[in-house]
């Protein structure tokens, strides 16, 4: 699910993804929150959004926090 969003996110201008950017940073947040996110069966789901989060911080918001996040 959440690399969908970061694909669209890499391909999309801020004009045309800011309409879905608020959702898709839900979404990232809810996986990389969820209580067995570190666990081995969602390990990809969690690395995946937080990839997503990077490319997010990266083409859409340039928000300090969301870099810093990532990183």
């Amino acid at each position: 699910m959440v690399y969908g969003i970061g694909v669209m996110a890499k391909n999309l201008s801020k004009d045309m993804f800011k309409s879905v950017l608020s959702k898709s940073m839900d979404a990232v947040e809810k996986v990389i929150t969820l209580p067995n996110a570190k666990e081995e069966e969602q390990l990809v789901a969690t690395e995946n959004a937080y990839i997503t989060l990077g490319v997010l911080a990266m083409y859409q918001t340039n928000d300090p926090a969301h870099v810093q996040k990532f990183l």
